[in-house]
């Protein structure tokens, strides 16, 4: 009996396993109307499967089918966040920045590598590209034309010396030596150029030292005249003594003293650790970021410090001096120039501890050159505009008034 089947008003059956008749299966529609639930058949289950779809009413705002959230596929760029308990039931959720979509309904995203990147909902990874502060951008076009500016000011303030050399007020503000600053100042314009274009480790390792050399053969000059100010106006007593140290050709084997004391601390600076050039893969988005990484603090304090303590000692030297009358006071163009470039460098070192994208280089190129501008404008271009627009104050006469001694004669 088991196994027969029989037939009863022209339908045929059959004992299932379980020792029952599969007669079929009604799909009963529940309805709530007005809080009462009624039993709607709106199908059947045979040998196949009948919906009648027009007797459902769905219990959504516009009695629409509603999505169902179990078994769906995600759009490309997607993937699956399961929710609750059930693996069947989730959300289609974007792949955030920097993931893409691998495997179709993945149920999490894989990771870019760290050269690539993508954006949100992506299905391939991109490869970055390389920022760093390019020749071609107007930034640095604005910053070619602020340093040719100065290393044109600075090489007619040069030419201009060279040409009124045997003048007092040029023998007064260096003679000589005066000429050799102004060089300096030029190169320290030009050498701009370091912090552009794609940096190296030998670019990165050079631009500190070359600032620091060039502005160091600015400030030995400025010390010399410091000191021989402080002889005059402090120590009249020692001046006869030591002031052959410091004027004529004995002066220049200061200069020498100190570039060689720069070189010193340079060749410290490249034992102890030099910059060099690093990626930066979190600061941009969608670039890598080439700077110079500073990697020791303690060179780089080094390198610098030294023409800080020597700008400290040219402030101290000049920074009480007083003017005799409407007199021009030689000591207070040393004295403006020092405090520019103090006032520079608190920026500076403020911007340059915290800055990580290209405005770093920016912020280098903008140092040295308003650093320049600021040494120009403070000691040179007065003098300039004295000897081009004031001939009659350019006498011997004048600057015996200025101060106490009489003008150097640089007869080297």
């Amino acid at each position: 009996m088991n196994s027969f089947p029989f037939e009863v008003n022209g339908r045929r059956f059959r004992f299932d396993q379980s020792h029952s008749i599969n007669t079929g299966y009604k799909l009963i529609f529940w309805s709530w109307k007005n809080s009462t639930l009624t039993y709607q058949p709106v199908g059947d289950y045979g040998d196949s499967l009948y919906i009648n779809k027009s007797q459902i009413q769905f219990h959504t705002t516009d009695q629409k089918e509603p999505t169902s959230e179990c078994f769906r596929h995600c759009e490309p760029g997607q993937f699956r966040q399961i929710k609750g308990s059930q693996l069947c039931c989730y959300d289609c959720t974007d792949c955030p920045e920097n993931t893409f979509w691998s495997t179709e309904d993945s149920s999490s995203c894989t990771r870019c590598p760290q050269h690539q990147w993508a954006p949100a909902r992506s299905t391939r990874c991109h490869d970055r590209g390389h920022r760093y502060l390019f020749w071609n951008e107007p930034l640095t076009v604005a910053l070619l034309l602020l340093m040719s500016l100065t290393a044109s000011l600075s090489g007619g303030a040069a030419a201009l010396f060279y040409k009124n050399l045997d003048t007092p007020l040029v023998q007064v503000s260096g003679g000589k030596r005066s000429l050799f600053a102004l060089f300096s100042l030029l190169l320290l314009s030009l050498s701009c150029c370091l912090y552009i274009g794609k940096p190296s480790d030998q670019l990165c390792a050079m631009q500190q030292m070359v600032y620091a050399l060039c502005l160091n053969g600015c400030f030995s000059t400025f010390f010399i005249k410091s000191l021989e100010i402080a002889l005059v106006t402090e120590f009249p007593r020692c001046a006869p003594t030591f002031l052959r140290w410091v004027t004529q050709r004995r002066a220049w084997l200061l200069v020498a003293l100190c570039l060689l004391t720069q070189s010193l601390f340079c060749f410290f600076y490249l034992r102890l650790g030099p910059d060099y050039s690093a990626s930066d893969y979190v600061s941009l988005p969608t670039e890598v970021l080439l700077v110079c990484h500073t990697r020791s603090w303690v060179a780089f304090a080094l390198v610098h410090g030294y023409n800080g303590c020597l700008a400290l000692v040219c402030l101290l030297c000049t920074f009480m001096v007083q003017t005799v009358g409407k007199t021009y006071n030689i000591a207070r163009g040393i004295t403006f120039a020092v405090l520019s470039y103090f006032i520079i460098w608190i920026f500076f070192v403020a911007f340059f501890a915290t800055l990580k994208t290209v405005l770093r280089s920016v912020t280098q190129i903008g140092t040295v050159l308003t650093t320049s501008l600021g040494i120009l404008g403070t000691y040179y271009i007065p003098k300039c505009y004295i000897i081009l627009f004031k001939p009659d104050l350019n006498t011997v006469d004048y600057f015996q008034n200025s101060i106490k001694e009489e003008p150097e004669k640089d007869s080297q």
